[in-house]
């Protein structure tokens, strides 16, 4: 790691001074190697804003090597790199200050490097029709901000995830109680079934019933929550509760 780091000093400081003599950063570094055996061992660093700064730039490699490492000794080290323009933001007066994006971008990689690549980053909705179904793609800053609808109060949605598993009572198809881990709850109005499949020819499809339900818990207190009936595993699950 010290060799490979040692080298990659020097060509992250070749770079950084021909794009900055360009007045250009660095949007990217590919990483290639040719190991023992003549396979490859390829990895591509995305910061989230170009940047010139080599520090962090060696850094980003650093993280990115020790959570792939190679798998055999490494005879070429090739370091490529796609020029971007650099960004600036302005803050306003009274704005609270926010973080530098290179601390961002190393506190990504660490987290990617503990809790795996697809668990960190943004969520983005899949082009389907399963509910709740989406992917985390890379973590990328836009510049833009959202602009706040305020209006009148909405119901929220609020899923469980993961879904709690529960018991059901049925009585002619439908639910009139169910039991989590918190107790028996009575389910005073069930609106359903909602029925939505798909991805049957293959193993990920799903096949499910939801009800929407008013129940009242042992305690005393009313809830109103989502549940759904997954016909292929022949299960139940309390899928999310409306605020």
């Amino acid at each position: 790691m010290d060799s490979l780091l040692f080298i990659g000093a020097r060509m992250i400081d070749c770079l950084v001074a021909r794009a900055s003599a360009r007045a250009l950063s660095l949007a990217s570094l590919t990483v290639e190697m040719t190991l023992a055996g003549g396979r490859q061992h390829k990895r591509v660093i995305r910061p989230a804003l170009p940047s010139v700064d080599r520090k962090f730039l060696l850094k980003l490699l650093q993280l990115e090597t020790a959570a792939h490492p190679p798998q055999a000794a490494v005879l070429t080290f090739t370091l490529t790199a796609e020029a971007g323009q650099s960004s600036k933001v302005q803050l306003g007066l009274f704005a609270p200050q926010t973080p530098e994006p290179s601390r961002l971008d190393v506190t990504i990689a660490r987290l990617k490097a503990i809790a795996g690549e697809d668990r960190v980053g943004s969520p983005m909705l899949e082009d389907t029709h399963r509910s709740g179904s989406f992917r985390m793609d890379g973590f990328s800053i836009s510049g833009i901000t959202a602009a706040s609808n305020v209006g009148r109060p909405r119901m929220a949605l609020r899923r469980m995830r993961p879904p709690v598993p529960v018991r059901v009572q049925l009585h002619t198809t439908k639910p009139t109680a169910f039991r989590d881990a918190d107790g028996n709850h009575e389910i005073t109005a069930a609106y359903g079934p909602w029925r939505s499949r798909g991805c049957w020819w293959s193993t990920v499809g799903w096949d499910e019933e939801e009800w929407d339900v008013l129940a009242q818990a042992g305690n005393g207190g009313a809830v109103a929550c989502l549940l759904v009936q997954d016909r292929r595993r022949h299960e139940w699950r309390l899928e999310a509760y409306y605020d």
